[in-house]
């Protein structure tokens, strides 16, 4: 059974994190925390200094992209939206740090909290404030900043020397971190963790060996905007489910090598790669040019978004554009006789007739496949498509899991009307990967 927005994982995230604040909560009495301004802003200064660092060295742990804690958070997809999250969190806690310390002295001399936050006196404080200073910066430009992916990317792992600078000041000032072993050696294991893992992915780049070989055999050019990236196994074959997605990166052939994730959409019995691609930047438009014999490194499968995880067969699959290409996968594997024994009513919702490049294809699976039908939607001539609409041509639609796949206000519009239809949270599936 699915777990909207992997409960799982939030609940073992928030669990990590507690430990920490309830280490120190045992050190001292309540009175001895709380029992003036001053102790009031500095135990705040602690606990949100704790509780950022813990969630900081989670957060270096999710990013890392191991496949074995896709089943606590439903997928990688939905572990980068609680990655993100958390990110902002932690960030907002570590800014809380020195912001709750430095109001503590206002009361007395705002000239001291002042020169406390900005003097650079004490050589382990000024690792804190360079940490700081690094990651506000950083996250600046995560957030806001318009930068090409890879300089974006590049930006993004210099979060690492931030958590290293801060996990100095953290164990050299003093503190309670220091008074304490039990919580000394937690918060040591936590951000050894997470530095581990920023280490093994950046900088030591060991998941590379997990990933596969293969070789570009085509490039097609689907429609105006929409390429088919075929490939072949140079060695290995890669396993997966209709559905999931890869990150590729190509060695070769004039592409800049970057790692980015696309939805697969041939079947899992073909033995090839197809790779579905809107062309939306830089990149993906040089994926025109792309030279058969070009070597690619493929890394996954990842996600979660598959109608074969699922007992209840009858099956209502909606795609907005080219949110068709994981159903692409998986309509091609119930034309293969995988799944036969599902009966999925497929929405296919685009502006117009030129914009549903794979429509033919999807009818001629339906005319083979009684089980499997196909329903093309048109928004320029109809609006957008509705739950209502879904519910009238889906035959006891209410007792179906749901699949959307698409932009993201597109889901979110329809998981909003389906949950005014009394439709629960656990039986609609959205894959919301946007960093494509």
């Amino acid at each position: 059974m699915k777990i909207f927005l992997g409960s799982t994982g939030v609940f073992l995230i928030s669990a990590l994190t507690a430990v920490s604040v309830l280490i120190w909560f045992s050190m001292q009495s309540l009175p001895m925390r709380f029992g003036s301004f001053e102790l009031v802003m500095t135990s705040l200064g602690q606990l949100t200094a704790l509780a950022g660092m813990a969630l900081f060295s989670i957060n270096l742990v999710l990013s890392g992209r191991f496949k074995f804690l896709e089943k606590y958070f439903n997928g990688l997809n939905r572990m980068y939206i609680i990655h993100h999250v958390v990110g902002g969190l932690s960030f907002v806690l570590l800014l809380g740090h020195p912001i709750f310390l430095v109001i503590r002295f206002i009361p007395t001399s705002v000239k001291f909290a002042f020169s406390f936050l900005f003097g650079f006196s004490d050589w382990a404080v000024t690792l804190g404030e360079i940490s700081l200073l690094v990651m506000i910066a950083l996250l600046v430009i995560t957030f806001y900043a318009r930068w090409r992916y890879e300089n974006w990317k590049l930006s993004h792992q210099w979060l690492g020397l931030a958590f290293f600078i801060g996990g100095l000041h953290m164990f050299f000032i003093p503190s309670d971190v220091s008074a304490s072993i039990l919580l000394r050696v937690y918060m040591l294991g936590l951000a050894g963790v997470g530095l581990g893992v920023f280490l093994y992915k950046t900088v030591l780049r060991l998941n590379r060996r997990t990933e596969y070989d293969y070789i570009v055999e085509g490039v097609d050019r689907v429609s105006e905007n929409v390429v088919s990236v075929n490939l072949s196994p140079a060695s290995k074959k890669m396993e997966f489910i209709p559905g999931q997605f890869v990150f590729v990166r190509f060695e070769d052939g004039g592409v800049p090598r970057e790692s980015h994730p696309f939805s697969i959409t041939t079947n899992p019995s073909s033995g090839a790669l197809s790779l579905g691609i809107k062309v939306l930047g830089d990149f993906t438009a040089m994926l025109y040019f792309l030279r058969k014999g070009t070597r690619a490194r493929v890394e996954g499968p990842f996600g979660a978004f598959s109608y074969s995880r699922f007992l209840n067969r009858k099956q209502v699959w909606i795609a907005g554009g080219i949110g068709i290409t994981p159903f692409l996968s998986m309509a091609r594997d119930i034309a293969s006789s995988q799944g036969k024994d599902y009966d999925v009513d497929l929405f296919y919702s685009v502006k117009d007739k030129d914009e549903a490049i794979f429509l033919e294809e999807l009818v001629s699976i339906a005319v083979k496949k009684p089980n499997f039908r196909i329903f093309p939607f048109y928004s320029n001539e109809r609006g957008l498509i509705s739950a209502d609409f879904i519910s009238k041509h889906s035959t006891d639609f209410a007792k179906r899991e749901i699949f959307l796949c698409g932009p993201p206000m597109f889901m979110k519009a329809l998981r909003k009307q389906f949950r005014e239809k009394k439709i629960p949270n656990r039986n609609i599936h959205s894959e919301e990967f946007q960093l494509q």
